[in-house]
């Protein structure tokens, strides 16, 4: 009956872990997203001022 009542318990945390690994892993990709897509206008807004 123990057995019974943990199991439960057990999925919903296995399933939080697995909600938080992927809010986490978004959050980290965001970021870098972020990083690159900041770096990336930089080189373009510096092409264009050369151009010009």
């Amino acid at each position: 009956m123990r057995r019974n009542k943990l199991a439960p318990k057990a999925r919903s945390e296995r399933y939080l872990n697995l909600a938080l690994n992927l809010f986490w892993a978004i959050v980290w990709l965001g970021r870098w997203t972020m990083r690159l897509v900041r770096l990336g206008v930089d080189r373009i807004l510096r092409a264009c001022g050369k151009e010009r």
